[in-house]
């Protein structure tokens, strides 16, 4: 990964902006560039379209709501692969914020009523899920 800022020259750095950690080596080796490499990017993951927890989840947002549920992909910085993997069950996200709050930005913002109509997701998701056989 490289950092360059807009009057500094670019260096090599790890994600969390520290320089590389660099271990000693035996007299004449070359010691390995960097001892460890971070990174955010995790294997790409797809909750299947048709699996009953996804479709629960579709039905209390719907309900939350009022008007039909979309699905949206999440990009590749969530373990949600390894997650699924780890655990032999379907990873779901599902979220309150929409495209204007600004997410992660130095203005984000949130309503509160996005925050009561995922709690009113949340829990109809529960009983839905309950109801699944």
């Amino acid at each position: 990964m490289r950092r360059c800022g807009r009057r500094k020259a670019c260096r090599p750095s790890t994600a969390a902006g520290r320089p590389p950690i660099r271990t000693p080596g035996p007299a004449g080796l070359q010691p390995p560039r960097r001892a460890y490499e971070s990174s955010t990017i995790s294997d790409p993951y797809r909750t299947p379209p048709d699996h009953p927890a996804l479709m629960a989840l579709t039905r209390a947002v719907s309900h939350a709501f009022g008007a039909p549920a979309g699905h949206i992909g999440n990009g590749g910085a969530t373990p949600a692969a390894q997650l699924a993997r780890a655990c032999t069950a379907p990873v779901l996200f599902f979220g309150t914020g929409l495209p204007g709050d600004r997410w992660h930005g130095p203005e984000e913002r949130v309503e509160i009523q996005a925050l009561r109509l995922g709690v009113r997701t949340l829990a109809r998701f529960l009983d839905e899920l309950a109801a699944v056989r």
